[in-house]
């Protein structure tokens, strides 16, 4: 919002996508004011959260598609060749973006979330598909706005992205391939190696690579699926321990950790007197005999 009024107090008008940026920051600041007063306040909320989290998603989506592939945050490095830039503006579209993705996850019933396996989103695989899924939108974008048609690197770029996007899902709902994770892990983080190194990076000897050598959204979403990659990879190999509910396991000498070891646990004794067996590993209690509760026969 701030960062939309700067530009447009700096090219005196507020047109357009400039205009868009501004309303779209207004209008957010607006509605998460009101649904934290009503939070604050006790108020019944209902299924507010998980809609208003939603439309957030869908909303966010659409400004950071205008804002920074068209105007006026099209640039991270301050001033845009072609028009206002501005780093303020450009981070705070995508943090918005990804705070109310997040949002998203907090609000919606867990059982969804599970149904559209979101957890294996979690491995590094969203950050791998949610940048190849940039880097499409870039290219595309920018060949449309040269009207010269895709370039080999530009094809390069696109062939990586997409073919990384269709190997991440069919290993995430396929569960014959989710098997294969490691090798496919290898590969998707040698795959964006690679593409870290021909998309990010300039050569005198070819000067069509590097379209993404800039600090953009290809360069970030670039350097953000490789990190994916890297992250999912380590995750097939070392996957963080679980306990059989599938809870984490707390870290030794935490709170959580040193409460459960103060627990006492509880006595296999019969609490009203009765007969203990004991087998083996095995211990059988018999119906309580009703006799004085410190008198327990103990029958090995």
């Amino acid at each position: 919002m701030w960062a939309a009024g700067t530009v447009c107090n700096r090219q005196g008008s507020c047109e357009a996508e400039y205009g868009y940026a501004l309303a779209v920051g207004i209008i957010s600041f607006v509605i998460c004011v009101g649904m934290s007063v009503a939070e604050i306040s006790k108020k019944p909320m209902n299924n507010a959260h998980t809609l208003v989290s939603i439309g957030m998603v869908f909303w966010w989506f659409a400004a950071v598609l205008v804002c920074t592939f068209e105007a006026p945050f099209k640039s991270a490095c301050g001033h845009a060749a072609d028009g206002f830039g501005s780093p303020n503006g450009y981070f705070s579209s995508w943090i918005s973006f990804a705070a109310s993705f997040r949002y998203m996850t907090l609000s919606v019933p867990k059982e969804l979330l599970q149904k559209a396996n979101v957890g294996f989103l979690a491995t590094g695989a969203g950050a791998l598909l949610v940048g190849a899924l940039i880097i499409v939108l870039q290219i595309l974008w920018d060949s449309n706005d040269s009207g010269d048609g895709l370039t080999d690197a530009q094809n390069w770029g696109l062939s990586c992205s997409i073919i990384s996007i269709v190997v991440t899902l069919v290993t995430m709902f396929v569960p014959q391939i989710k098997k294969m994770a490691k090798p496919i892990s290898i590969f998707l983080a040698l795959w964006w190696f690679l593409a870290v190194a021909t998309l990010t990076y300039t050569y005198e000897s070819n000067k069509n690579l590097g379209n993404f050598s800039a600090a953009g959204n290809g360069y970030f979403a670039t350097w953000g699926a490789a990190f994916g990659a890297l992250f999912f990879c380590m995750n097939a190999w070392y996957p963080a321990p679980e306990t059989p509910e599938g809870e984490a396991q707390p870290e030794e000498g935490s709170l959580e950790d040193t409460t459960k070891m103060s627990e006492a646990p509880a006595s296999p004794l019969p609490s009203d007197g009765g007969t203990v067996r004991v087998r083996g590993d095995s211990i059988a209690m018999d119906e309580p005999t009703g006799q004085d509760p410190t008198q327990v026969t103990v029958v090995v």
